[in-house]
């Protein structure tokens, strides 16, 4: 705390003002002062004056020097008083006096530099000076009409630069709203009333150069959807920064803003390929962040056109040619195909049986399909790389074609009686045929299938084997194609046996064995034949079971043909005695070894136990032969 050299409380008015700058601080005090001249009339109507000084303090307090104004005097007509009072920016104290109307400049020494006479309707009710020098004014600007509140500028030497009113209601000097000011530096200043109305701000400015546009304009042909809006930065005169607007739309009157940027260019949002677009920057400048004047750039259209290339060519890597497999399904694969624009790229693959019915069956970003297929059938496929943009490179047609992975089994090797020779000694007009089992190489199950015929090109499937591995068992018989031979199996672990019963005698037969597999590769055996005899010094007649029992299925009468066979036979039956008891007709034997059934019933009854005389005649040739037959029950 300090002591003024005044008090504060008595005179009329007082200001102050900083000085930054030199940091001093300036307290002023006037008085109103009136004096009577004539010193018998007691002044009825004595002329008036002021009287003031503007004190000056160091920012510590101290008090360095009083500063005594022109009119500060005791005389009449003294009128400079020190009612607002600022500082520029080169340090030099201006003091304006509204009743004189003059504005007095002094240095921070206390010296007087300028007392310029302004005049006029120079009322300031506060003043501020900026870094030349220059001192604005606010003050009622006055006409013929009325008094309007305003801001004044004028030069150092006092000459008036420029009048801007604040306020355009009409009023008069004394009813009009009063402002005051408060400068908060070199080019803006603050505006505070005594009435309603609100704060008000100033600032000096010029406004920002108007941006040259420079793209899009008139036709532009691109890639990219969006475009670039881009102008020259035209600077500001003043040295602020300036924040651009672009504005865009389909039509000159109908403009929306894109956004802000410090920068010379601005995206926009997707736009239409083929439409017409129509925009415009304007700038602003900013000062202390207060946003300020604003220029625009005039209005320009461009015509947004879509420039694309299609993706680039891609080799197919897999899924081509025949192929032999076991697998049902295969891998169509193909390269990546790279777009020259860096679109995003689709694959779209259509596949058919037939090059002109391929339908798509997958359009993904994938590079592969698994196609199932069947075997041996063509499968035609195209991939085509799709940018999403309407260009797109499509591969050749590609074929596919999968045949069955299958090797043939290996050749069973046969063991039979006519391996050795073609003739077969045999009384029960059979033959047995044992092979080995086989396989192939993908461990396939194996079916044989036994041919029988009179004729090398006349073979019938007389016996079927399946068997699942070659060290497994083997399945039932297959039906055969024929009535004769019978046939049976028997599994002997690494071999098969079939046994073909009910052949006939003195006949040639062609015999061959074929192993194949579920797809159908096959292997056969060489071709053999053969011929059955009987075996020698076989009876021309016997039976057997013998003795038999005419209750248990009776016996079988067993003949030997000669090549030719017999026209005809006819069996009798004699006791031991001679008696004859029945006869049966055997009609035609064939050649060779055959049996006739004979239930041992003669007339009305069964033969009884005992012994009796089986007697055959055969015709063409004419022949005999006689046996003995057992009868036990």
């Amino acid at each position: 705390q300090v002591a003024l050299p005044f008090p504060i409380t008595s005179g009329y008015d007082s200001a102050g003002a900083i000085d930054k700058k030199d940091q001093l601080v300036y307290i002023s005090k006037y008085y109103f002062i009136q004096k009577c001249i004539d010193p018998f009339g007691g002044c009825p109507t004595p002329p008036y004056g002021t009287t003031g000084s503007v004190y000056e303090f160091d920012f510590q307090g101290n008090f360095l020097r009083t500063i005594t104004l022109p009119g500060n005097s005791a005389a009449n007509g003294s009128c400079w008083q020190p009612q607002v009072m600022t500082v520029d920016g080169q340090g030099d104290l201006d003091v304006a006096d509204p009743d004189c109307r003059h504005l007095l400049r002094y240095g921070s020494n206390g010296a007087m530099l300028n007392d310029d006479a302004i005049g006029g309707d120079f009322t300031p009710y506060a003043i501020w000076a900026d870094s030349l020098g220059n001192v604005y004014s606010n003050q009622y600007i006055c006409s013929t009409t009325a008094c309007l509140p305003g801001l004044s500028k004028y030069a150092p030497d006092g000459t008036a630069l420029a009048r801007t009113v604040i306020d355009s209601q009409i009023s008069s000097y004394w009813m009009g709203v009063l402002y005051d000011g408060c400068a908060w530096d070199d080019r803006i200043v603050y505006m505070g009333s005594n009435g309603a109305p609100p704060l008000r701000r100033y600032v000096l400015d010029n406004p920002p150069n108007v941006p040259a546009q420079e793209a899009p304009i008139g036709l532009t042909v691109q890639h990219s959807s969006s475009a670039a809006l881009s102008w020259q930065q035209g600077g500001d005169p003043d040295g602020d920064g300036v924040r651009y607007t672009a504005y865009l739309g389909s039509s000159s009157g109908a403009l929306s803003p894109v956004g802000q940027t410090d920068m010379a260019s601005i995206q926009s949002q997707t736009l239409d390929f083929g439409a017409t677009y129509f925009w415009q920057v304007s700038a602003q400048d900013y000062y202390l962040g207060l946003p300020l004047m604003v220029t625009s750039a005039p209005v320009v259209s461009f015509n947004l056109s879509l420039l694309n290339n299609p993706p680039g060519a891609f080799e197919t890597l897999t899924g081509s040619g025949p192929v032999v497999t076991r697998s049902t399904t295969a891998v169509l694969s193909w390269g990546t195909s790279t777009d020259p624009d860096g679109d995003a790229v689709t694959y779209s693959l259509a596949v058919g049986t037939a090059p002109d019915s391929a339908t798509v069956v997958q359009d993904s970003s994938a590079t592969s399909y698994g196609l199932a297929f069947q075997f041996g059938t063509t499968y035609y496929w195209q991939v085509t790389a799709q940018d999403g943009l309407g260009g797109d490179t499509t591969t050749q047609v590609q074929t596919f074609v999968a045949s069955i992975l299958d090797t043939p089994p290996g050749v069973p090797s046969l063991n039979a009686p006519f391996m050795n020779a073609p003739t077969v000694a045999t009384m029960r007009g059979g033959v047995s045929v044992t092979w080995g089992k086989v396989t192939n190489d993908q461990g396939d199950p194996i079916a044989y299938t036994a041919y029988l015929g009179e004729s090398p090109s006349a073979l019938d499937a007389v016996a079927t084997v399946a068997q699942s591995s070659a060290t497994s068992g083997v399945g039932a018989l297959a039906s055969s194609s024929v009535t004769r031979p019978a046939s049976a199996v028997q599994d002997l672990g690494a071999s098969v046996s079939l046994s073909l019963s009910g052949l006939d005698y003195y006949k040639t037969y062609y015999f061959q064995l074929a192993a194949r597999t579920p797809y159908g590769d096959t292997t056969t055996t060489p071709l053999q034949s053969f011929t059955l005899t009987p075996t020698g010094n076989f009876p021309k007649a016997y039976n057997y079971p013998n003795p038999f029992s005419p209750d248990r299925g009776g016996t079988n009468i067993v003949l030997d043909a000669p090549p030719s066979g017999y026209a005809g036979a006819r069996l009798t039956v004699y006791s031991e005695f001679g008696s004859k008891l029945c006869e049966r007709d055997l009609g035609p034997v064939r050649p060779g070894v055959s049996q006739y059934a004979f239930d041992g019933h003669c007339g009305a009854g069964s033969l009884m136990n005992g012994s009796y005389v089986g007697r055959v005649r055969f015709e063409g040739p004419s022949d005999s032969a006689t046996f003995f037959l057992l009868v036990v029950r």
